[in-house]
């Protein structure tokens, strides 16, 4: 028997996915189609940081090694170079007029119907062999489990306010980091891991050469934890359920960032959706915009490592 309660909840559910959703698409857009109707679909965001593409995207290609549809999204601007790169790996690519990241990434999931296991990927992530079928395993082996509703799955990333903690104490360096940038706190947005170039480096310094600290971690067992706060997005897995039921990501004006970021994360919180993190699925990110002058001389001299 539906209660007046669960009725109430269930109209502002369905009101919540119809509000704006006009607005969540465009007409204004390029579609380059190499996609093979795969169930498995990895959207790429790309366009803006060229300086990595070489490094980010290599790695890709090489570890894709999984059965999935790969389409670089470019919010904002038609980019030859990014066609190029698709064309030589028979990827889609999909540009859109608006520089809105979570329009053009609702674009992508749209124009692949037959995706039902969404990957995403910012263009300064740098993954390794495992990435796409650990996330899976890890996102099955937390709903078997029972003790979530699954939302989101994201890899263990090491500048990431929601996972360095964890992967500090895994490696025993908190006393280390603290010394140098105070408490280290589960946080986004305000702390040094957000903010700092030098924490960034520190992180990186703590990971590289990458390779060697992806098969650390990958040869864990499967094993996740539960996000307390805002995850930063740059790397997850969700399943096309969530995103219909979300109506897609709500869309801010041109160049506001993360606002599909709030939104994902504000919908599994409201909806008693978990976001995990994997624990055997290792992923560097290059830094947040405050760090990436600093980073771009650390990585010039050790890009070999990257």
């Amino acid at each position: 028997m539906i209660t007046l309660y669960d009725a109430f909840f269930r109209g502002l559910k369905l009101f919540s996915r119809m509000v704006d959703k006009s607005r969540r698409y465009t007409s204004h857009y390029r579609f380059i189609d190499r996609s093979s109707g795969n169930e498995n679909l990895l959207i790429i965001v790309a366009g803006y940081q060229q300086y990595l593409w070489e490094k980010v995207f290599d790695r890709i290609s090489e570890y894709s090694d999984y059965d999935l549809d790969i389409c670089v999204v470019v919010p904002g601007k038609d980019d030859n170079e990014l066609k190029q790169i698709c064309e030589g790996n028979n990827w889609s690519y999909l540009c859109t007029k608006e520089n809105k990241l979570a329009l053009a990434q609702n674009m992508a999931i749209k124009l692949h119907p037959s995706a039902e296991w969404i990957y995403k990927l910012d263009e300064d992530m740098f993954i390794g062999r495992g990435y796409f079928q650990g996330l899976k395993e890890t996102y099955r082996k937390a709903d078997v489990d029972g003790r979530y509703r699954v939302g989101v799955v994201s890899p263990l990333i090491n500048v990431n306010g929601a996972c360095y903690r964890w992967y500090l104490e895994k490696k025993g360096l908190v006393e280390e980091y603290e010394e140098k940038f105070g408490m280290a706190r589960t946080t986004c947005d305000v702390d040094p891991i957000y903010a700092e170039g030098e924490a960034a480096v520190f992180m990186w310094k703590a990971t590289l050469p990458i390779d060697k600290t992806i098969e650390e971690f990958a040869k864990e067992e499967v094993g996740y934890f539960s996000v307390p706060i805002r995850l930063s997005i740059g790397a997850f897995l969700m399943k096309r359920s969530l995103w219909e039921e979300m109506g897609g990501f709500k869309v801010a004006a041109a160049g506001q960032l993360a606002w599909e970021e709030m939104c994902l994360c504000e919908y599994c919180v409201n909806w008693s959706y978990t976001i995990i993190v994997a624990t055997n699925v290792f992923v560097g990110h290059f830094g947040f915009g405050k760090q990436k002058q600093t980073m771009k001389e650390y990585y010039k001299d050790n890009s070999e490592m990257f």
